[in-house]
């Protein structure tokens, strides 16, 4: 949820008040996301339980409430509006946003299916056992976080050069 904004975000700040093009604020969206992912998931992947859920939900509550208090930078209540379309009709934007997703859910299945992807499975069905056998469950489980983050951001980013505008409701929770 926050990646998705923080990427939407950077992508139209990037497009509209810098000026640069819109195929340049997607990557650019996705590592602001992995920024955001690091000094959120850093302070609160320790927390076990419904908690590490209530962080994340209250770390998107207050980046929905800075991009209001923030209004010069973000527009505020009506958001950054005019960016530059990535295609120019809609039957090529649902073939860019397919290969996109099909890009996207190869890389992510190769990931799944690697030396990490294993990894990570072990740590989601035990944890302790996991830890016991040597795996730094901390450092993997930020890897997947920021991994996600990327894509997320760059999901945020696709998403708000279709909307062509983004703004605080955009992105609710």
């Amino acid at each position: 949820m926050c990646s998705s904004d923080l990427g939407a975000y950077t992508a139209a700040f990037l497009n509209v008040k810098l000026g640069m093009s819109p195929w340049w604020s997607l990557p650019a969206g996705g590592v602001m996301a992995v920024v955001l992912g690091l000094i959120i998931g850093l302070p609160t992947l320790r927390l076990r339980g419904p908690y590490f859920a209530l962080a994340t939900l209250a770390a998107a509550t207050i980046l929905q409430r800075l991009t209001i208090i923030l209004w010069e930078q973000t527009g505020g209540e009506e958001g950054i509006s005019d960016l530059t379309p990535l295609v120019s009709s809609p039957a090529a934007f649902y073939y860019l946003a397919l290969g996109f997703m099909l890009v996207v859910a190869a890389i992510l299945v190769v990931l799944a299916r690697s030396p990490w992807g294993l990894l990570l499975r072990s740590i989601r069905g035990d944890e302790a056992a996991a830890q016991a056998a040597g795996v730094n469950i901390t450092l993997h489980k930020i890897g997947a976080l920021l991994v996600s983050a990327f894509f997320a951001g760059m999901g945020g980013a696709f998403y708000a050069h279709y909307q062509l505008q983004v703004g605080p409701t955009m992105f609710s929770i």
